[in-house]
């Protein structure tokens, strides 16, 4: 059966950059019927905002957003001139719905000129070691990280600063498989962050991020308390608020308030894209990733889908020009990218065990000589179809 044609897919009108700019200024923002949702939370949003406000929208402005930004200093990224670096990607590790492979991500960061790149895949660290290792082989500083499911369904990225922070990353991953009675649905209870933010930079999250989602639905004060937590539990110069333009409908709306609770909290901001491909003709892939994981067809998921084509890996010009009236925004994520000076790849990374063998072997001598003996206890010989 033909599938009827997603009409919200393409962008259309835009052809250059300066009029996504232009388009942004002008509060356009190119949705679809289905986010009827949307639309009355992002009204919320803008009544709770112009009552604390006072009933006026204020202005942010650039010299205001500098007082609260990222203090500490890391090493320079390679080339010097370097714009913009990716804190907020997903690769083919996040199962079911990443529809680029990490070397397909990491050939177009080449490709655009970002010197650093982020893997931040759902609820897994699969992708990382392979990440780190082509990273390296193309010349761009790998960030390693993930996207956290919590409790509450919310979501929150989190990046490794140094080999604590990586450590800390990999017990919060292990603690939300193991401690849901679902084993296939991970989630993390946020009590446990606290006492595993040492290292660790928090970003609070894309449009499924807490204070995101207090935001659309109005709830401002309630947004505050909860970056104010946040930005407690892991200081003042490791959480940041995600600033995410993916044209969709309340996407603006949404990052002036956010920026706004940052003001108002000393809490610097970023500009993420929640990369899900690495080039825009892979979000039909997505579309497809996503209805599978969802046992439904494509007609039947346009609510989980993603609402445009707009979640692929864009340029530094692309970010800039998405956000005119913010390039602090931009800036920030060369800051972040150059405090994260974890090496994955490090042979420093990991203490392995080192067992004692019977004279004359050595340590993978002996594991085959166990394996080959056990293979035997079971088959009863070693075969070649056995061995093989």
């Amino acid at each position: 059966m033909p599938g009827r044609k997603k009409e919200h897919r393409s962008l259309g009108g835009f052809q250059h950059l300066d009029e996504i700019g232009d388009s942004l200024s002008a509060n356009h923002v190119y949705s679809s019927p289905r986010m009827q949702k949307r639309r009355s939370l992002s009204i919320r949003a803008r009544e709770a905002g112009a009552e604390l406000a006072g009933g006026e929208h204020p202005r942010i402005q650039d010299d205001e957003i500098a007082r609260a930004q990222p203090r500490r200093v890391g090493t320079p990224l390679q080339g010097g001139g370097a714009a913009y670096a990716e804190l907020h990607c997903h690769s083919n590790y996040s199962f079911k719905e990443g529809a680029s492979y990490t070397s397909e991500l990491l050939v177009r960061a080449k490709e655009l000129g970002l010197a650093a790149l982020a893997i931040t895949d759902h609820d897994g660290m699969s992708g990382a070691m392979e990440f780190a290792q082509a990273a390296k082989s193309v010349g761009i500083k790998a960030i390693i990280g993930v996207e956290i499911t919590l409790t509450s369904g919310h979501h929150l990225t989190l990046l490794a600063e140094n080999a604590a922070g990586y450590g800390n990353i990999c017990r919060l991953v292990t603690r939300a498989h193991m401690d849901p009675e679902e084993r296939n649905q991970p989630a993390l209870d946020p009590a446990l962050l606290p006492e595993h933010s040492a290292g660790v930079i928090c970003l609070s999250g894309c449009r499924r991020g807490e204070i995101s989602d207090l935001v659309l639905r109005g709830e401002l004060n309630e947004a505050r308390r909860v970056a104010a937590q946040y930005r407690d539990w892991f200081g003042a110069d490791n959480f940041f608020l995600e600033r995410q333009q993916n044209l969709v409908q309340g996407d603006a709306e949404r990052n002036r308030l956010m920026a706004n609770i940052g003001l108002d909290l000393g809490i610097s901001i970023v500009a993420t894209n929640n990369v899900h491909y690495h080039a825009r003709e892979r979000s039909h892939l997505n579309d497809v990733l996503v209805a599978i994981q969802h046992n439904r067809s494509l007609e039947e998921t346009h609510r989980e889908r993603r609402p445009n084509d707009q979640f692929f890996l864009k340029s530094p010009a692309e970010m800039a020009a998405l956000f005119p009236a913010c390039p602090e925004a931009v800036r920030n994520t060369v800051r972040i990218a150059e405090r994260c000076d974890f090496e994955l790849t490090s042979a420093r990374v990991y203490d392995f065990p080192d067992y004692d063998v019977p004279e004359g072997h050595t340590q993978i001598g002996w594991l085959r000589k166990l394996c080959e003996d056990a293979a035997v206890r079971r088959y009863g010989s070693v075969t070649p179809a056995v061995r093989e």
